[in-house]
C-alpha cells in the first residue's frame, strides 16, 4: 500500500530530472554525447583547430542568416601537437570544470576542435564569449546550426591560454580575455 502511494512522487522526481540541464544530473560522458564520444576526448589519434567561418566573417554579433556560418570550419586547420591535445583532454574531461549555469547569451563559435580516432570525428565548438562548449551530437539539425549539447565552461581562462598556444599568431585569437 505504501509504495502505491509513493508511486506519483517517484514518477514525479523522475520527470524533473530528466527535464533538468544535462551536465545538472549526468556524468562527463553526457556532456560530450555518450561514452563513444568521451573515448575520442580522451585519447585521440589527432585533433584539429578552425577558426570559424562567422568568427572570420563578423566581428560581434552577424546576422541572422549568417549564423550557420558559425558552425562552419574555415580552411584546412592547425593540427594540434601532442603536448597540448594532452592539455586538452586533460582539461576537458574534468568535470569541475563544467556548469549547469546558462547566460543569457547568442553562441558564436569561434573555435571548433576536431577529436579523431581515424575513423569517427567528433567536433567540439567554442564559443569564447559565452564561455561555452557546444558538442555536435548528430550532422542533423536546423539549417541554422547543427544538433549540439551546450555546456557552460567555468574555467575559460585556462581553455583560452591553450587557444593562444594553438593559434600563435592569430590576434583575434590573442586578443581574447583569460578572465
Amino acid at each position: 500500500m505504501r509504495i502505491l502511494r509513493a508511486a506519483p512522487i517517484i514518477a514525479l522526481t523522475v520527470a524533473i530530472s530528466l527535464s533538468l540541464p544535462v551536465s545538472a544530473h549526468a556524468g562527463i560522458s553526457e556532456i560530450f554525447g555518450g561514452t563513444t564520444n568521451l573515448s575520442l576526448v580522451a585519447s585521440p589519434k589527432t585533433v584539429k583547430a578552425w577558426r570559424t567561418v562567422g568568427s572570420l566573417k563578423h566581428h560581434g554579433l552577424g546576422r541572422y542568416e549568417d549564423y550557420a556560418s558559425y558552425f562552419n570550419k574555415s580552411g584546412t586547420g592547425v593540427l594540434v601537437p601532442t603536448n597540448l591535445v594532452t592539455q586538452l583532454s586533460k582539461f576537458l574531461l574534468d568535470e569541475r570544470n563544467y556548469s549547469s549555469v546558462r547566460d543569457d547569451c547568442v553562441y558564436q563559435p569561434e573555435l571548433v576542435l576536431t577529436f579523431s580516432d581515424g575513423t569517427r570525428n567528433l567536433d567540439l565548438f567554442f564559443s569564447t564569449g559565452c564561455r561555452v562548449m557546444l558538442v555536435k551530437t548528430a550532422d542533423r539539425g536546423s539549417e541554422q546550426a547543427p544538433a549540439t549539447v551546450d555546456t557552460t565552461i567555468t574555467k575559460h581562462s585556462e581553455l583560452v591560454r591553450i587557444m593562444k598556444q594553438i593559434f600563435p599568431n592569430d590576434d583575434a585569437i590573442l586578443a581574447l580575455k583569460e578572465n
